[in-house]
């Protein structure tokens, strides 16, 4: 069965059901790791996407500009990244990296993921992970991250709606993730909601970016 097909049935099973089996989760991580970019203030639904992770047995490194990165109101308790970006030399230990912001009113976006979109080594980071054909997630408000990457030009993605003059500016093909598009992947790059509204699309999408 392709690598992708596994984790769609996985997630099947563990993040959409959400009922535990009395077994524990198929370890079905292959060395998968992802290096998860948080950004100052995290949002909500970065639990959701640690959880699944998790129960897909991938290991997730939560890395920030700071050592601790606060919680967007009610996101919950502010995270002590495992590790701080300046101490991540290279992504050659990882498979994928994930860029998923806090949500925000488009009037305030361009403060949104300041911390990463303003650090050279976070923006280094990413490059390298583009450079290298990992797995690219990023949500609709961390799209401002990939913009000062330059990782736009010839994509085709999805992006904020605050964000889609810039994109098109920059030579992509955009359009706003609203909460009703489905993630759409280029190549190694996968661009949608950050409600994470598709838990199975997204998912199966990834896989397919890390079997490409």
């Amino acid at each position: 069965m392709p690598k992708w097909m596994s984790l769609v049935l996985v997630m099947a099973l563990f993040c959409l059901a959400g009922v535990g089996t009395g077994e524990a989760a198929p370890n079905l991580s292959d060395g998968l790791a992802v290096l998860f970019l948080l950004s100052e203030e995290y949002a909500a639904n970065v639990g959701v996407w640690s959880t699944c992770l998790d129960r897909l047995g991938y290991e997730v490194t939560f890395a920030g500009v700071g050592e601790t990165i606060p919680a967007f109101d009610y996101a919950g308790a502010a995270i002590h990244a495992d590790r701080t970006l300046s101490e991540i030399p290279d992504v050659s230990a990882f498979d994928a990296v994930f860029l998923a912001t806090r949500p925000v009113d488009p009037g305030s976006i361009k403060y949104v993921a300041q911390d990463l979109r303003s650090d050279p080594a976070t923006l280094d980071l990413v490059r390298a992970a583009d450079d290298m054909d990992l797995a690219l997630y990023v949500g609709a408000s961390a799209f401002g991250v990939l913009l000062d990457a330059g990782l736009v030009d010839g994509r085709t993605v999805l992006c904020h709606s605050a964000f889609v003059k810039a994109c098109g500016e920059a030579g992509g093909a955009c359009a706003p993730s609203r909460s009703t598009a489905v993630p759409l992947r280029d190549g190694n790059l996968v661009t949608g909601t950050s409600w994470y509204a598709f838990p199975i699309e997204n998912v199966e999408q990834i896989g397919r970016a890390l079997d490409a």
